[in-house]
């Protein structure tokens, strides 16, 4: 890697970049990327921030970039993200989710762009998919991107459209932005993608049975060791995969029981006796 001699009052951060103060926030830049980043702490926090960015350019574009810089941040304390609470992280345990609300509420107000770090525009895309709104206006935001999509067939003639235009674009730019990624898919191909993405969803448990099954093998329990844990948990996710693959086809009501059940169980107001018998004696299989 190149050594850059960076005049003051820049000074050296790590990994080819250097770094000076503006009035608000923290300018970085790195000089073999030509690129400059605007560090911002979340909220609160002294020791949690992101990098917003990158605008791309050599040292002699730093007095504008510095200015763009400046009406970012006007958005961003307009938005309420350098001033909202945020829990900074306390040993193993993180505090993601206990800062999320605050964080989706202050991204939301921050007009859509690709200086938005991408860690963030995915947790707010994350959270307007799980409220049913991560449509809008015919444009899909999902996975820190905007998914456009254009009709096309022998309109002309009154017919139905036959194939599409998918646009992949970068953040708040329109489908035509130069950036884009366009896709030109039939009606064949787009019935592929679909199953392609049922098959995809058929295998995926909610956060929440994650979450458990990886809190479980983080904390583990009393006076076991670490041989002991991974079997444990090897076969509690087994055992997972197994509820979850006769629950696939549960109706609504067959997983309010199930649910209503457990929470019994687990509450010590319930117990289940299983008693097993041949599979051809009437009854033996008794739940």
């Amino acid at each position: 890697m190149p050594k850059f001699k960076m005049p003051k009052p820049w000074v050296a951060t790590g990994k080819g970049s250097y770094s000076r103060p503006l009035p608000r926030g923290v300018m970085v830049y790195n000089p073999e990327e030509e690129c400059f980043f605007l560090s911002v702490n979340r909220g609160t926090s002294k020791v949690v921030g992101d990098r917003w960015g990158p605008w791309r350019g050599v040292l002699e574009d730093e007095a504008r970039i510095a200015e763009e810089m400046d009406r970012l941040y006007e958005q961003l304390e307009a938005s309420g993200w350098t001033t909202m609470a945020y829990r900074d992280p306390e040993g193993y345990g993180r505090t993601h989710e206990a800062n999320k609300p605050n964080m989706v509420k202050a991204l939301a107000k921050i007009p859509r762009s690709p200086l938005i770090p991408w860690i963030l525009r995915d947790m707010l895309d994350s959270d307007r998919a799980s409220r049913g709104k991560a449509v809008s206006g015919g444009v899909l935001r999902a996975a820190g991107h905007d998914f456009h999509v254009e009709y096309f067939g022998r309109m002309w003639d009154g017919a139905p459209a036959d194939h599409i235009w998918l646009t992949l674009q970068n953040p708040g730019q329109s489908k035509r932005t130069e950036g884009g990624k366009r896709l030109q898919m039939d009606l064949h191909q787009v019935d592929a993608m679909l199953d392609f993405l049922i098959g995809v969803r058929e295998n995926l448990a909610p956060k929440e049975t994650a979450d458990a099954i990886t809190h479980e093998f983080r904390v583990g329990q009393p006076g076991e060791d670490n041989a002991t844990r991974l079997l444990r948990m090897r076969q509690h996710a087994q055992g997972m995969n197994a509820v979850l693959e006769e629950l696939k086809e549960s109706s609504p009501e067959q997983l309010a029981t199930i649910l209503a059940m457990t929470r019994m169980i687990n509450a010590g107001d319930m117990t289940v006796e299983l008693v097993y018998g041949p599979e051809d004696e009437a009854g033996a299989n008794v739940h």
